[in-house]
């Protein structure tokens, strides 16, 4: 069985806030009219800020 080979499970979650990327694109996504679709190549113009791998991101409320 599978189970009984993993070692470790880690599960992590993440802010929605702290995505900026992923929320930029989701609330693009919901203002979108019923039927139209935006599709792009390579990094939309409007997301001018990316999340860095491995940096830690905080949200203060």
């Amino acid at each position: 069985m599978v189970k009984t080979k993993i070692q470790q499970i880690r599960i992590t979650s993440t802010w929605r806030e702290v995505n900026f990327s992923s929320d930029k694109l989701a609330n693009r996504g919901a203002r979108l009219l019923e039927g139209n679709m935006e599709s792009y190549v390579g990094r939309p113009q409007f997301l001018y800020k990316i999340e860095e791998p491995m940096k830690e991101y905080f949200r203060f409320c």
